[in-house]
């Protein structure tokens, strides 16, 4: 388990509408802190992404962005 990193990741799928992009920067921080910055339509996701990442990442702050792109 990893219990502090600083890093950057990217990746992104398609999704039923479009394209789903997440990007996550962390930080070495004493403590476990999360700045999620979802689309309107993925808010009420928003305590279960935090939930989930607490399960993998002990401490250290995350930048985590998702950005919907829809098919045109």
């Amino acid at each position: 388990m990893v219990k502090s990193m600083t890093g950057f990741a990217k990746a992104e799928g398609k999704i039923k509408d479009g394209v789903l992009r997440i990007e996550i920067k962390s930080f070495n921080h004493r403590f476990f802190e999360v700045n999620a910055r979802l689309p309107q339509e993925l808010l009420v996701y928003e305590e279960k992404i935090k939930r989930r990442l607490k399960e993998k990442i002990k401490r250290g702050s995350l930048n985590v962005l998702f950005t919907f792109i829809p098919y045109k």
